[in-house]
């Protein structure tokens, strides 16, 4: 028979994100086999940039552009997800708007927010039960009259007991 785990409590950890490690915290309350709770991201400006390819409106690839971008998360997530024997699985569903805005050769810009953001973890206990580790998934945003849309990104998790 398998391990019945109970993740009740505080965790601590981080999620991989462009190669850099985000801090987060999360307090829960399971019952049965499902959990509720709250999630804080300590990092809620995050930048990067880039040089790309230019394509222009035939499709026609130019010179490399540099693409920067600011992305600023709600700080706090609602958590909701069940435990299967050592397999967590929650989604997190941001409090708040998320803003990105991008700069293309320091000249145009634009923004767009994210009124639902979610964000999809997937991971397993350790034979203890105090840590977990997995994967975490967006799914990208569709092009829109409003914004230039966004890929898929997924990346590693660990939390740790408190």
């Amino acid at each position: 028979m398998e391990q019945a785990y109970e993740i009740s409590g505080r965790w601590r950890g981080f999620y991989e994100q462009d190669g850099r490690r985000h801090g987060i915290s999360m307090e829960v309350a399971q019952r049965g086999s499902g959990f509720v709770g709250q999630m804080r991201d300590e990092d809620t400006v995050l930048s990067s940039g880039a040089e790309v390819p230019a394509v222009d409106g035939a499709g026609d690839v130019g010179s490399a552009v540099t693409v920067e971008q600011m992305s600023v998360l709600p700080e706090f997530s609602v958590v909701e997800g069940d435990v299967d024997g050592a397999r967590v699985a929650f989604d997190k569903r941001y409090q708040g708007t998320h803003s990105i805005t991008a700069w293309v050769d320091e000249e145009a810009e634009a923004r767009f927010d994210i009124f639902d953001h979610r964000v999809r973890y997937e991971g397993q206990l350790d034979a203890d039960g105090r840590g977990i580790r997995g994967t975490w998934h967006i799914a990208g945003q569709a092009a829109g009259a409003d914004h230039a849309g966004t890929p898929d990104a997924s990346g590693a998790f660990v939390l740790f007991r408190q």
